[in-house]
């Protein structure tokens, strides 16, 4: 259950006729401020790749160093902000596959699983 404090607050905040970006960095600061989130760098190999770029997915091609490079590319010559990188959000899932899959609600990941770590 979330303390009252936290839900009033961040209902405030998302009355507000601020700007969505805006009004996402204070709901950030509320959450941190009550330790109900935390911040944290994490290595690559931690995220997922999405089920339609998989490479078990049917048609997906997985992620490979041309498109990233090519996708790299096309956002340096767009005139990529390298502070924008430290905006990122991630969530938590699971570790466990079967509360994973829940979270997803994915059926491909959830179908083809391993029976080994299913």
């Amino acid at each position: 259950m979330l303390p009252s404090s936290v839900v009033e607050a961040v209902e405030t905040v998302l009355k507000s006729q601020d700007g969505v970006m805006k009004k996402w960095g204070q709901v950030q600061e509320i959450l941190l401020g009550a330790k109900l989130a935390y911040q944290q760098v994490f290595p690559p190999c931690l995220f997922m790749v999405h089920p339609l770029n998989h490479p078990l997915n049917p048609g997906g091609t997985g992620v490979n160093p041309y498109s990233c490079h090519r996708k790299g590319g096309a956002i340096v010559a767009a005139g990529a902000d390298l502070q924008q990188l430290g905006g990122a959000v991630a969530f938590e899932l699971s570790m466990l596959w079967k509360h994973k899959c829940n979270n997803l609600s994915s059926p491909y990941i959830c179908t083809n699983l391993p029976t080994a770590v299913a």
